[in-house]
């Protein structure tokens, strides 16, 4: 092999070795861009994930508190069994998070039935969670009906009041409902609050 042949082969051995490294440094870029692609559209999953959970959590929210009846609610005095007199009491009292009223609620698959309902915000480890209270709505009725978790998780849950005037109140205690409640549920998510409102209309 001559002189010549062997700086002809080193040429080509640099050629082959740069391409190699310009088609890895290719690679690399375009598979940052792909995982990054994809971590942006794992956020966008696990957001709309929560903003579903929420929208469910809120809905039923709403469908319960539509449900509410201009009845009074009994005294915490009648709720304990020693008075049955509820002349003067309030319709619902709420405030920012949680309220009470009275209202048809299922009592089984086929009937229905008057119930006083607590709508509360319960923190445990740190998790804020929406509980759901029935109680039967009779003087004396102080036993629970039944207890649910609607929503566990959340970062913020604020009820407000909107009364006859279009006004909105941070708590309502009257004889009267409001005309509606705002319902606004919050969970944190990759350091952005994903926030869900609905409306439970009570005209």
């Amino acid at each position: 092999m001559t002189p010549s042949d062997d700086t002809s082969e080193s040429g080509v051995v640099l050629i082959e070795l740069l391409v190699a490294l310009s088609i890895v440094a290719i690679m690399s870029a375009v598979m940052a861009g792909f995982l990054g692609q994809l971590r942006t559209v794992g956020r966008v999953g696990d957001e709309v994930a929560i903003r579903a959970e929420l929208s469910a959590a809120a809905d039923h929210l709403a469908r319960t508190i539509s449900a509410a009846r201009a009845m009074p609610l009994s005294a915490p005095e009648a709720r304990a069994g020693t008075d049955t007199n509820s002349r003067g009491q309030p319709a619902l009292v709420g405030e920012g998070a949680g309220l009470r009223f009275v209202a048809v609620t299922p009592r089984g698959f086929s009937t229905n039935g008057l119930s006083e309902v607590t709508i509360a915000s319960r923190r445990a480890g740190g998790e804020l969670s929406l509980i759901e209270i029935l109680r039967p709505a009779r003087p004396g009725g102080a036993s629970i009906v039944a207890e649910v978790v609607v929503i566990e998780g959340l970062d913020g849950a604020e009820f407000s009041y909107v009364d006859a005037d279009g006004a909105v109140r941070a708590a309502w205690s009257e004889e009267k409902l409001p005309v509606g409640v705002r319902i606004t549920l919050t969970r944190d998510h990759s350091n952005r609050p994903v926030s869900v409102r609905d409306f439970a209309s009570l005209n």
